[in-house]
């Protein structure tokens, strides 16, 4: 009884750290896999060391936007 409650709680954790990775950019499965087999605790410290995919992608468009408006301003 005490294994498959600790089985249950193994999983449970490892569903939540594959939806924090998806939230960062990130798959999902792969992550959730990642946890089962080394940890959801190693797993998770990863997840939340690497950096956001979906801010730096947003970052990336903000900085073409803000190009695109100067080079608009210096040539009409």
């Amino acid at each position: 009884m005490i294994i498959a409650q600790f089985m249950l709680i193994w999983v449970v954790v490892c569903f939540v750290v594959g939806t924090a990775a998806y939230a960062r950019g990130r798959r999902f499965w792969v992550w959730f896999l990642w946890a089962l087999i080394i940890s959801p605790l190693m797993a998770g410290l990863l997840v939340a060391l690497l950096p956001d995919l979906y801010l730096r992608e947003e970052l990336e468009e903000r900085r073409q936007q803000a190009e695109f408006d100067r080079a608009m301003l210096e040539n009409p």
